[in-house]
């Protein structure tokens, strides 16, 4: 495997940013910006205890919010995961995330903020059948606009797609979401 494009500076950047203009979330990422200093890569799926993965949060110009039901834990989720060696930036991880999860067609989405619009570090439980130990998701979530389309869900990862009225999305990436909607509708 070669050496990672994205760097643990790239993502220090990145994650530091958002902390500075998000105060409030600052604590949260602290450590993530001290294990950047550290060698191991945090965009390495193999690094614990946290990783960094990207999101698309995918927004329809009528105002709805493309969702996956993930496999594993069974919620209704932002298309996302794993950052691979060959993206280039973590807004590419995103998105090519989203089509391989939803089938979306990549060259019609536009990314409306270079900067994520949230991160959410969450617990990711065990899963010894991949010989993964227990260990924490850094999402970086990024905002896209993404016209209506006929999707698939690629079932060996989710196991639905919808498009969900971002009226309808709760808690604090619910709050962002909606606080930008200028941004990507035309009411």
């Amino acid at each position: 495997m070669g050496d990672a494009i994205i760097t643990n500076d790239d993502v220090a950047a990145v994650i530091g940013r958002y902390a500075r203009d998000h105060p409030g979330e600052a604590p949260d990422l602290a450590s993530v910006l001290t294990a950047a200093k550290g060698p191991d890569p945090l965009t390495a799926r193999s690094t614990v205890p946290a990783h960094v993965t990207c999101a698309a949060v995918a927004i329809a110009p009528d105002g709805r919010m493309l969702q996956v039901l993930h496999r594993t834990s069974g919620r209704w989720l932002p298309p996302g995961g794993h950052v691979e060696p060959t993206d280039r930036v973590l807004a590419d991880a995103a998105l090519r995330e989203m089509a391989e999860e939803t089938g979306a067609d990549p060259g019609s989405a536009t990314l409306l903020a270079a900067e994520p619009i949230d991160i959410d570090a969450h617990d990711v439980p065990a899963r010894p059948e991949k010989r993964e130990s227990a260990h924490i998701h850094v999402d970086l979530r990024f905002l896209f606009s993404l016209p209506d389309q006929s999707l698939t869900a690629e079932l060996a990862e989710v196991r639905a797609v919808r498009w969900l009225p971002v009226d309808a999305l709760e808690g604090r990436l619910g709050t962002k979401v909606l606080a930008l909607r200028s941004v990507f509708t035309s009411d």
